[in-house]
């Protein structure tokens, strides 16, 4: 059973199912959080299993379904989310040694958790009633288990959506997606927090955070632990007291990598005081043993095993010469016996946290603690490619200059403080990371909406194994050439300017804004009025698909100027031509052309024009006799009311029409089903046409056009009005209304968290 026992806010909290609940008597729900209120970067170093009265949970088929809750998350409408989820699901499948599997079910709407469905989900309004205000808790893996066997029955992943933000780009102030799911499906798999700041598993996280996105060697020692493959290499030992002999419970070891000082894998004694570090590559390591106090204590493991913490920290050997221990590969098993620990230091490092920092450069980093001696510390990470000068130190802290050789290997390292006999562990203080990519230019920037080009990527600080993505949606395939040229395929989109983003391996990321265009081919599906004078400048209306401000439109094989556009239609004005009938072509660059033969006529007589109209104003239900005056009105066959004054769609004819002659028309309009201001067409028996805006439709609801509408004296619509900003209403009424439902509720902004500073 998992304890419920009161946490600080600051620490991960254990949550129980009441008894009464419906589960049988041996399940019960431990709630596995990871908490916002403190730093946690670095790439995982380490593993802790999840262990309840001393049985360790485990799936018993490593193959693992979950589905994902198709709504989403509010903060990410381009659904990049879902290419993040994958990833980090990924990250733990692709360990050499283990037999995890990670299966993707059908979307869901279901947020029943607990129902052996294995969600995803992020929840915005605390349905599932694990985000209670003031939590603290960014996500959250509730675990349901047999207590006797271990076995996990289900387990279920919860963003907390309603006091958090999160994204996929690095948007100041957010929490990355990535990086909290691949620490939280540790937890789905049955590990528990780690006691190292550089550690996926590392119980806190801070905004924009990027490197737990990916795993390292003992995080994939815990894939390999939870569901073990083939061999692994075993270095083991046993802690003790050296006053009494008695056994240490709960004792963190370490192992670094004797040629250059890199934290490789940590362990926690058992009960008993015995250890192993699995999954050891070829090598030399020393051994280091620390108590679990600092940053992370006790109170942050889900796990009820006993920690002890009254000793004083050592090495194997000594401070000054640790004892190497050599792995020779997979099937090495090497015992490295008893170290016996002193009595209990008053010294105690007590601010965790890592700075990111690259080779050749430097940086001043302070670490926190009690019991320093002031005046009399070191600072040191054992290793040949890190140097600490200006050190200096008081009661509470020691301060020196970190710098980081150009040969130093990517990955987290100690500072150890040393006093005037003890010495203390800043564990994983350090992190040595490549350079970010940097994403130059595209060699292409337009591209159809089937998807399927090849675009090649260049710049610097690429990496294999980097993903790409375009306006949210990943690259089905893409190939590494080097470091600074990765080629990818464009995949389907709709009409559209994009970003696009190269992600690398290590978590790091870069993107070109609006640097990529996706131009399908144009479709025409109505033209009002389709006839025109042959001296050019008639005003009309194309509606149609895949349109926008740079489609060209030929008319009769020369271009048409484009007065307005949407995705859905196009307002041009015609070039000259003679008499005749005439195709217009719709072209996108990147895309087929669309020809529409036959589509417009050019004629001799000059288009009817609309100077006013009387009463402007009406009934929806119709009845009202509307005067028209303007020029060429004497051939007027046809006359719309309700029309969209944007577009030139829609609209309903008049239930009678009568020409006074060629300067007034009078019609009489029929019902209308909305009220609000529309647009008044009328066309004669040709085909040429004249729109204006500004008849309204009185009575009932209010609410404009349901495509737009604008208010106001008729007046000709053409090239000298400005663009409607209701051209496309059906799509933005949406638009809106899903707008204010994704910022329905109040963002709450984390505390920043408390960290190991660089000092500048």
């Amino acid at each position: 059973m998992i304890p419920s026992s009161p946490k600080s806010s600051k620490k991960s909290t254990a949550k129980v199912d009441s008894p009464a609940r419906p589960w049988r008597s041996l399940l019960w729900r431990g709630s596995l959080a990871f908490l916002a209120m403190a730093v946690g970067f670095g790439a995982a170093q380490a593993y802790v299993r999840i262990k309840v009265n001393g049985v360790s949970l485990k799936w018993v088929n490593p193959t693992i379904n979950w589905q994902l809750n198709s709504a989403g998350s509010d903060d990410i409408p381009d659904g990049s989310h879902e290419a993040a989820i994958e990833h980090a699901f990924e990250e733990w499948q692709q360990v050499n040694g283990s037999k995890l599997v990670f299966s993707r079910g059908a979307d869901t709407t279901s947020t029943n958790t607990g129902a052996s469905s294995h969600i995803v989900m992020f929840d915005e309004n605390n349905t599932s009633g694990y985000f209670p205000g003031g939590s603290g808790i960014v996500a959250i893996t509730p675990i349901s288990f047999d207590t006797g066997t271990g076995n996990i029955l289900d387990a279920d992943i919860l963003f907390n959506g309603k006091d958090y933000t999160f994204s996929t780009d690095g948007t100041a102030t957010t929490f990355d997606v990535q990086d909290v799911l691949t620490h939280e499906i540790g937890h789905f798999v049955g590990l528990d927090h780690a006691p190292n700041a550089a550690a996926t598993m590392w119980p806190y996280v801070a905004t924009n955070q990027w490197l737990h996105r990916s795993l390292t060697q003992d995080d994939e020692a815990g894939a390999v632990a939870v569901a073990q493959q083939g061999n692994q290499s075993i270095l083991s030992g046993h802690i003790q007291r050296d006053s009494d002999d008695s056994a240490i419970s709960g004792a963190v070891v370490s192992a670094l990598r004797a040629s250059d000082g890199r934290l490789v894998a940590m362990a926690l004694t058992s009960g008993v005081g015995n250890f192993t570090i699995k999954s050891l590559p070829a090598g030399d390591y020393w051994l280091h043993v620390t108590p679990l106090e600092g940053g992370m204590t006790s109170a942050n493991l889900t796990g009820n095993g006993a920690v002890e913490t009254d000793f004083a920290p050592g090495f194997y050997g000594s401070y000054a010469a640790p004892t190497p221990f050599t792995i020779t590969g997979t099937t090495s098993s090497v015992n490295a016996g008893t170290l016996a620990l002193d009595a209990d230091s008053t010294m105690k490092e007590t601010t965790s946290g890592t700075v990111l920092l690259k080779r050749g450069q430097a940086a001043v980093i302070t670490v926190f603690g009690t019991s320093f001696n002031s005046g009399a510390m070191t600072m040191t990470a054992k290793s040949p490619h890190i140097t600490v000068t200006n050190i200096t130190s008081g009661a509470s802290f020691v301060r020196g200059t970190v710098t980081i050789g150009a040969g130093a290997p990517y990955g987290s390292y100690d500072l150890f403080l040393k006093g005037t006999t003890d010495f203390e562990v800043a564990s994983g203080a350090v992190e040595v990371v490549a350079d970010p990519p940097v994403l130059n230019t595209l060699s292409a920037s337009t591209g159809a909406t089937v998807g399927g080009q090849s675009v090649t990527l260049s710049g610097t600080g690429f990496q294999s194994g980097a993903w790409v993505m375009f306006g949210g949606v990943e690259a089905p395939a893409v190939t590494f050439t080097n470091s600074t040229t990765v080629v990818a395929t464009t995949p389907a989109s709709t009409v559209g300017t994009v970003d696009v983003a190269i992600m690398n391996p290590d978590g790091q990321s870069t993107r070109l804004d609006n640097s990529f265009s996706y131009t399908g081919s144009a479709v025409m599906e109505a033209l009002v009025p389709t006839a025109g004078q042959t001296s050019g400048g008639s005003t009309i209306f194309l509606a149609g698909a895949n349109l926008s401000s740079d489609t060209t439109v030929l008319i009769g094989g020369t271009e048409a100027t484009v007065l307005a556009a949407g995705s859905t239609y196009m307002k041009l004005r015609t070039p000259a031509h003679a008499e005749g009938t005439v195709d217009i072509v719709l072209q996108n660059a990147g895309s087929p052309d669309t020809a529409v033969t036959d589509a417009f006529t050019y004629v001799t007589t000059d288009d009817p024009t609309i100077s006013d109209f009387t009463p402007d104003k009406g009934p929806k239900g119709g009845g009202t006799k509307v005067r028209i005056r303007g020029a060429m009105l004497d051939q007027v066959t046809t006359v719309k009311f309700g029309v969209d004054p944007v577009t030139g769609q829609g609209g309903k004819d008049a239930s009678a029409v009568d020409v006074l002659g060629a300067t007034a028309v009078e019609a009489t309009t029929t019902a209308n089903n909305q009220s609000g201001s529309f647009g008044l067409l009328l066309m004669n028996a040709e085909g040429q046409g004249a729109l204006v805006s500004g008849f309204t439709f009185e009575g009932g609801s209010t609410t404009a056009a349901a495509s737009g509408g604008g208010g106001g004296c008729a007046a000709p619509l053409d090239g000298q009005n400005p663009p409607n900003p209701w051209a496309e209403m059906p799509g933005l009424a949406i638009l809106f209304a899903g707008l204010g439902w994704l910022r329905r509720r109040l963002r709450c902004q984390v505390p920043e968290p408390v960290k190991v500073p660089i000092d500048n």
